[in-house]
């Protein structure tokens, strides 16, 4: 159900009311004069969420982030290094641990506090794939593939000269590992049948090969990734390139392979893609694209998971010099999958809800992420400048304050020709703790600067504008719910923008609904 605006049938000049709710994501299609009042121009460090309660959508206020290890890889030589890779690896007997890249070697975390050194004198500050295959590790970065085994041994993956010796990209599929080298860019190799660390594992005397895209693409490409798609028991294989998607059909034998089809796309980075149900989602120019809305319907083209936020993908795509870096993951938990653009000095993160089928925040943090990673537990990492961070726990960034902002589109009221004068907003949130909710509002496109107004209203856990008599005062107050008001809007307009903003430290604001009471007046 769209937000309704509803206005009291009173007289022409006296008090009208217009009621916000089941927000609907992000709209940057348009800019703010244009963009529906149920959707958010912008929620900065918040998500719109589904209320379990009422179905609908609400504002709330972002989870926080912790640091997971105090000692960083590399801190025996006093250098800070990029994590550009953080993965989870999962052992038979159900055992886990952390592997990071970062700098020159691959390192795993100690259990504690720390991240040691597991393969060193590798190339500097460079991207790199994992997988595991067989209750090994496998860590590609650029040069010859490497494994490690449970108990920590780390050697080349295979010996075999016929296995790329500069493969960047690494996944397992129909019991095979598959790897690419950019040395040969369309070439796309997988190993014998369960068998890729042999001495002949890579040549192709039985059911080792290769897949030449040369020959099924008019132009020449780049291989970025593998994924199987269509779910984890799928015989079909997607080779994502720099300007193409390959689709393959694996055979009756592990060694054939049929072309299905290919779609054209961009697909910006290897390190984004992630699976949003049986969907492949990766970065492209445009926007997020959805491999299963094009293959499904034998589509020409690639379609988007979301067009609501165009223009600020664009936007915000432009400003990475790199786009190779940018980096995803999905979190099952939350249902949402976050996507970080590396912009110099202000790195952004949009977050995509499964539930809400859109784009529903954008998220920044005091530290720059390199680098996504889900646990099996659900738990989210990001990786940073030589530490890594639990994201979605606590009330801070590590003992910084969350600062959150929802902004509004234009609120005209139901019409742009008369001017109206709004008098009183009237708002239902819950807070975690004691905080300050601010509301910043101005009217006209240049009036943010010179005329913007700000009311701040001071909520705590305790306070209940409801009478006893008429409703549990002690439940209510116990879920930090309270209704704001401020009879204190000044001026008019023929438009009005709203911005609600929270900076208390160690406290969230959730924003169920909002009221506002408002004048119409004349057309002059």
């Amino acid at each position: 159900m769209p937000v309704k605006v509803v206005s009291s049938v009173i007289p022409q000049r006296g008090l009208q009311h217009a009621l916000f709710q089941d927000f609907r994501g992000l709209n940057r299609t348009s800019d703010r004069l244009n963009a529906p009042p149920d959707f958010l121009y912008d929620l900065l460090n918040g998500y719109v969420k589904k209320d379990v309660r009422t179905n609908l959508g609400i504002i709330t206020q972002r989870d926080g982030s912790a640091k997971f290890n105090s000692v960083i890889l590399g801190s025996d030589y006093g250098t800070t290094k990029k994590i550009r890779v953080t993965f989870e690896a999962k052992w038979y007997g159900g055992s886990t641990d952390i592997i990071i890249r970062a700098g020159t070697a691959w390192g795993k975390f100690d259990g504690v506090n720390t991240f040691n050194a597991i393969d060193t004198g590798r190339s500097d500050d460079v991207l790199g794939q994992c997988a595991m295959f067989k209750n090994e590790l496998i860590m590609v970065d650029g040069k010859i593939p490497r494994k490690m085994t449970a108990a920590g041994a780390v050697s080349n993956l295979s010996a075999d000269a016929n296995m790329p010796q500069d493969s960047d990209a690494v996944w397992v599929h129909r019991n095979k590992v598959w790897l690419n080298s950019p040395a040969n860019p369309m070439i796309a190799y997988f190993c014998k049948t369960n068998n890729a660390n042999g001495d002949t594992a890579w040549t192709g005397a039985t059911d080792a090969g290769t897949l030449d895209l040369s020959t099924v693409l008019p132009v020449g490409d780049r291989i970025r990734a593998y994924r199987t798609y269509g779910g984890v028991d799928s015989g079909l294989i997607a080779i994502i390139c720099d300007k193409y998607t390959v689709i393959y059909a694996a055979g009756s034998n592990t060694y054939e392979f049929t072309f299905l089809q290919y779609f054209p796309t961009t697909c910006l980075s290897g390190n984004a893609m992630a699976y949003v149900g049986n969907d492949l989602v990766y970065p492209s120019r445009d926007c997020l694209t959805s491999l299963i809305q094009s293959y499904t319907s034998n589509a020409l083209q690639v379609n988007p998971l979301s067009n609501y936020i165009t223009n600020l993908w664009r936007t915000l795509e432009g400003q990475v010099s790199d786009t190779t870096q940018i980096s995803g993951v999905f979190n099952h938990k939350l249902n949402h999958y976050y996507i970080t653009f590396p912009i110099s000095g202000n790195y952004q993160t949009l977050v995509y809800s499964a539930d809400i089928k859109n784009f529903v925040g954008r998220w920044t943090y005091p530290f720059e992420i390199y680098s996504w990673c889900e646990r099996t537990s659900g738990v989210i990492l990001a990786g940073s400048d030589g530490y890594v961070y639990t994201i979605n726990t606590g009330t801070t960034d590590d003992g910084t304050a969350v600062s959150f902002k929802a902004a509004m589109p234009a609120l005209y009221f139901g019409d742009a020709i008369h001017y109206k004068k709004p008098i009183e907003f009237e708002g239902l949130v819950q807070v975690s703790a004691g905080l300050t909710f601010q509301i910043d509002y101005w009217y006209g496109l240049a009036a943010l600067v010179t005329d913007k107004q700000t009311i701040s209203i001071s909520i705590t856990t305790t306070s209940s504008l409801w009478d006893v008599s008429y409703w549990d005062e002690s439940y209510w107050d116990t879920q930090g719910n309270t209704l704001v008001r401020s009879p204190d809007i000044l001026g008019r307009g023929k438009m009005v923008f709203l911005e609600f903003r929270n900076s208390t430290s160690g406290s969230q604001i959730t924003i169920f609904w909002f009221r506002l009471g408002f004048v119409r007046e004349g057309v002059n």
